[in-house]
């Protein structure tokens, strides 16, 4: 019989078992050697470098990040069925909970859609975005270096989609680089840029050079979007990494970033577009004031959905039409669908705000309080380029939480008949 050599798969235990605590060797067989929780890992990584660019769509099955997240979740599957090991999501529970409540109360609402086909399928979407998300993470995730790479995949996206709205500006005046819209251009930068404020602070001097680069990129991306809400958010986002972190050294690197690309743009080494999102917060066009109350009509007719259903809601058919996402969760799944909303906020911030004073995590605090800043002007709700930086903050958590129970002597136990111990990171 061939006998596999040690190696980690999906789990504690790797390929070798553990009874009565002797190593028990296990059968060769021909998926042993492929490696699959890196295979994994690499999948993750994959859809979070091609989460911000949602243009690039897979034929007409979706977003090339919808096609690498399914099958992130295929090849766990397989893991599972394979080895019958996976990991508890006890870490990302309260989450998990908040999450499901919604798409509870939003199947509850699509009974009262006037498009209930629509409404499952924004459903699946969500629950797959953030559940499904979720699995794949606790799974794939084991300790801090990991979920480093996977806020460096995001990052790298998130900065070559900016950069190509940066050499390829739009006809219209609004470049929204890889990005299937210039508002989620703007969003996706803030994000990347508050994680990459984590990153640099952590790193060597050559990966803070490196950084340094991409703060200029993302920033410019920021304003070249147009998104008043990005503009905000990042200004909120900044802020609380400041607070949270305090980290004066990052400071005045961040100030260098911005004085390097405002000098870029003093010597015409870069032209901004017409419109920018300073522009348009300060000084509003024409255009941009008629955006506004096309928007407040839509908040009107999402009133009215919410006055005909109260208690159930319509169902998430229309779910990101307001612009407002407090009136988005009761207009799909009524008081529930609001609470439970609520709840996910809370459920979020609390792990977060535990950990504030780790500088990985206080780029993503950074980047859901920026998020949050945007309540009443932002509509995503289930999108891959929002949920992928929030997951890596929760599991973050999750590696710390794990580090501590293993330093404090105890033992985890996984989903498994046999019992055994997490690695120390």
């Amino acid at each position: 019989m061939i006998v596999a050599e040690k190696q980690p798969l999906v789990g504690a235990e790797g390929l070798l078992g553990r009874r009565g605590g002797r190593s028990e060797a296990v059968p060769w067989h021909p998926g042993s050697m492929l490696r699959p929780r890196r295979l994994l890992l690499g999948l993750l990584a994959l859809t979070g470098f091609v989460a911000p660019m949602d243009s690039i769509r897979a034929g007409g099955i979706g977003g090339l990040a919808d096609v690498m997240l399914l099958a992130s979740l295929g090849l766990l599957a397989f893991i599972v069925l394979a080895t019958g090991n996976y990991r508890k999501l006890t870490s990302y529970g309260p989450v998990l909970l908040a999450a499901t409540g919604m798409a509870f109360a939003g199947l509850i609402g699509t009974f009262f859609s006037v498009s209930p086909a629509s409404s499952a399928l924004n459903i699946a979407r969500f629950t797959i975005a953030v559940c499904g998300m979720m699995i794949v993470f606790a799974n794939a995730a084991e300790n801090d270096r990991d979920v480093r790479l996977l806020m460096w995949s995001y990052v790298m996206g998130s900065s070559a989609s900016a950069l190509y709205g940066l050499v390829r500006p739009s006809p219209s005046g609004r470049p929204q680089g890889l990005s299937f819209h210039p508002n989620a251009l703007g969003l996706t930068s803030v994000f990347a840029l508050c994680l990459l404020c984590g990153l640099i602070s952590v790193a060597s001097l050559r990966v803070r050079v490196i950084g340094l680069a991409l703060v200029a990129i993302l920033g410019l991306g920021i304003v070249i979007s147009g998104s008043r809400a990005a503009l905000v958010a990042g200004a909120v986002g900044t802020l609380v990494f400041v607070v949270a972190s305090r980290n004066q050294r990052l400071i005045r690197y961040g100030a260098l970033a911005v004085v390097s690309a405002i000098l870029a743009l003093f010597l015409g080494l870069y032209a901004l577009p017409e419109t920018t999102a300073i522009d348009r917060l300060f000084t509003p066009s024409e255009l941009t004031s008629q955006i506004d109350q096309e928007r407040a009509l839509v908040r009107d007719v999402a009133i009215q959905e919410i006055d005909a259903h109260p208690l159930t809601g319509s169902g998430f058919g229309n779910a990101t039409a307001a612009h407002n996402l407090p009136l988005q969760a009761l207009q799909a799944g009524g008081i529930l669908g609001l609470a439970a909303f609520l709840f996910l906020v809370a459920s979020i911030l609390r792990p977060l705000i535990r950990r504030r004073r780790d500088r990985l995590v206080a780029g993503v605090l950074a980047m859901y309080c920026g998020y949050l800043a945007t309540f009443f002007a932002s509509n995503a709700l289930w999108d891959r380029w929002l949920w992928f930086p929030i997951i890596c903050g929760l599991a973050l958590h999750a590696t710390r939480s794990a580090r501590a129970t293993v330093g404090g002597g105890s033992r985890t136990q996984l989903s498994h008949p046999r019992r055994s111990s997490l690695t120390p990171i």
